[in-house]
């Protein structure tokens, strides 16, 4: 399938093979040791973007959302108040905010789909994007809800935790049925897509959010696959920032579909940074400094 938008093409890969990782390219350069690994672990394994709790909560403290459809349980939500209770809980030691991050991450053990997949039970139509009907799927949620699942394992051992963080991961090399949530362009390049559609917009927080969760699947499990998926990411970025630089501003689009909000804009400014900083990556850094206006990087 090919897809042409801003100019540029993307093919969509069926049958992607990741078990050399010929296929798709990689950010070869980055470098990451066990004494980076066992510090992070350490801390508690924090997640790296602000987060609060959900004002609205079921008795256990997990949150529910209302929509026009009715009131859901949504695992992004759920996985952000999931990363407020936990940093909570490493900042004042106390017991009842783990408990409430463990009663979230329970949460998203327990309530996949057979192919570990979160499924959203209502429609849904994104910024800049097509409708996604009931069932549908998000490469935001399976990444964040690997991040929380993680972080369990690394708090309490259990290995309820790290088998649902393995389950979890395989969406981002498989797909099943019809869900999918990534895919490989005629260059080689991995997305990971928060609303998957044949449209392809490419909303660029929820990539790098979901990349932070496979950062965090990759700690406690050290999984080559893994690496070579966070390495793919990276490059993907690395390559294409420019894609979601609104051309004559000091913006970053939203996703490729030409969406521009200021909500996302600091956003992806935080979460680049982020990244730049904690894995030492110079195209990072360019891209807060394009979308900064600090550089020219126009398409």
């Amino acid at each position: 399938m090919l897809i042409i938008f801003f100019g540029c093409e993307f093919e969509m890969s069926t049958a992607p093979d990741f078990t050399n990782g010929r296929n798709i390219l990689q950010y070869d350069d980055l470098r990451i040791n066990e004494s980076m690994i066992r510090e992070y672990k350490d801390a508690g394994m924090p997640w790296f973007y602000p987060c609060y709790v959900w004002p609205a909560r079921d008795p256990k403290n997990v949150p529910l959302v209302e929509y026009p459809a009715g009131i859901f349980y949504n695992p992004v939500t759920i996985a952000e108040t999931a990363f407020a209770y936990n940093s909570e809980f490493l900042r004042e030691g106390n017991k009842d905010f783990q408990q409430a991050f463990l009663n979230n991450a329970d949460w998203l053990v327990n309530n996949h789909d057979d192919t570990f997949y979160y499924r959203y039970n209502f429609p849904f139509t994104h910024s800049g994007g097509d409708e996604m009907p009931a069932g549908w799927v998000s490469g935001m949620a399976q990444g964040m809800a690997l991040a929380v699942v993680s972080m369990a394992f690394n708090m309490t051992g259990d290995s309820t935790y790290l088998k649902t963080a393995e389950n979890i991961f395989k969406t981002f090399v498989t797909y099943s049925n019809d869900s999918w949530t990534f895919y490989v362009d005629r260059d080689g390049h991995y997305w990971i897509e928060e609303y998957p559609n044949p449209d392809h917009c490419h909303v660029l927080n929820g990539k790098l959010f979901a990349m932070w969760g496979i950062w965090n699947y990759y700690v406690v499990s050290c999984s080559d696959r893994a690496l070579l998926i966070l390495k793919a990411c990276i490059r993907s970025v690395a390559d294409k920032y420019s894609l979601w630089k609104v051309p004559g501003q000091t913006m970053s689009y939203y996703c490729l579909h030409g969406c521009i909000t200021e909500i996302y804009h600091p956003i992806h400014l935080q979460q680049l940074q982020h990244f730049a900083d904690f894995f030492d990556l110079p195209e990072f850094r360019q891209a807060v400094d394009c979308y900064s206006g600090k550089i020219i990087c126009d398409q």
